[in-house]
């Protein structure tokens, strides 16, 4: 038992005054507790505190990464009754941020123990079509955000390798000039970066996958 509680300890009959009456604070599970009168006469009680374990919040997104002015649902579980930031009072709340938000939200379990947890939205500008120019070849990825196929587009033959946010290969494979379809449908959602290397010169598209 980490907390600290509150006890009263009273008493009626018998001669007064008494000792052994008073305000206690214990942080002990079970505490016996003696009051004499002026007779010299004693009782004595035991009290057993019950103390419940704080609730557990977890708080999830339907999403990971938003684009600017999309939606996601957050949602908590854990307790009975809560209260986010933005002063709603239910389980689910739905969201639009245009940029990286934390939310926080405070949970109440049966017993009336209380916790607080936190969950940060992450949002990106996520223009409709990254592309990428130099004097030697012109890059296209789109859709961006995708939902699984997306398409590169080249004016020129290049390498290119797209991997996953923990820098994990995906894909590796010489693309020809023109419009490449690539599917990732099979891949979790997330940030990926697709590397386009021609003539030992390299450009970076990040990629979002819904």
């Amino acid at each position: 038992m980490g907390s600290f509680v509150t006890v009263t300890v009273n008493v009626s009959g018998g001669t007064t005054p008494y000792t052994g009456t008073g305000t206690y604070t214990t942080n002990v599970s079970s505490t016996t507790y003696t009051v004499t009168d002026d007779n010299g006469c004693e009782a004595t009680t035991n009290v057993t505190l019950t103390v419940n374990a704080l609730p557990v919040l977890v708080a999830t997104s339907t999403s990971s990464l938003l684009c600017s002015g999309e939606t996601a649902t957050l949602s908590v579980s854990g307790a009975n009754t809560y209260t986010w930031s933005t002063t709603e009072q239910t389980a689910t709340i739905e969201v639009t941020p245009t940029s990286q938000t934390t939310y926080t939200v405070d949970g109440t379990d049966v017993n009336g123990c209380s916790a607080s947890t936190t969950i940060t939205q992450d949002v990106s500008l996520c223009t409709g079509i990254a592309a990428l120019n130099n004097a030697e070849v012109f890059i296209s990825a789109y859709p961006n955000p995708t939902k699984g196929i997306f398409y590169i587009e080249l004016t020129s033959e290049a390498k290119v390798t797209i991997t996953n946010a923990i820098g994990q290969v995906i894909i590796n494979e010489t693309m020809q000039a023109g419009k490449n379809s690539i599917d990732i449908q099979h891949q979790s959602t997330g940030i990926y970066f697709v590397n386009v290397n021609h003539n030992g010169k390299q450009l970076v598209i990040k990629l979002i996958k819904e």
